[in-house]
């Protein structure tokens, strides 16, 4: 269910031509990232798994890790900006009025960016 000005509405069909990427990253750049299978969820177990791969990609390269989940409030350093701008940015202008034939096409067009 989802609400919208607080009445309850069922939930829409998923949309086939939608594909999940998830990404994780740091201040110099992407650590680790995957296209989840079709009708994928991310749940709990999924999400731990990701965190292991990520953990054990960056071990022993940084003296010290913060993970900054989604809607948690970000640390304050006044010296650090957004790394999240500049990914979201690039993806954006990349795939700005592309359009794609299937699914494998947008996936070998967004590993020649990521």
């Amino acid at each position: 269910m989802v609400e919208t000005r607080g009445v309850s509405m069922p939930k829409g069909e998923l949309d086939p031509k939608k594909v999940l990427l998830c990404i994780w990253w740091n201040v110099k750049g992407r650590v680790h990232w995957e296209f989840l299978p079709t009708n994928t969820t991310v749940t709990s177990d999924l999400y731990c798994k990701q965190l292991a791969t990520v953990a054990e990609q960056i071990k022993g390269k940084l003296k010290r890790v913060y993970f900054l989940h989604d809607n948690a409030r970000p640390l304050y350093y006044p010296d650090m900006i957004p790394t999240d701008d500049n990914l979201f940015r690039t993806l954006s202008h990349f795939l700005n009025r592309r359009e794609f034939h299937n699914e494998v096409d947008l996936k070998t067009s967004l590993q020649s960016i990521l």
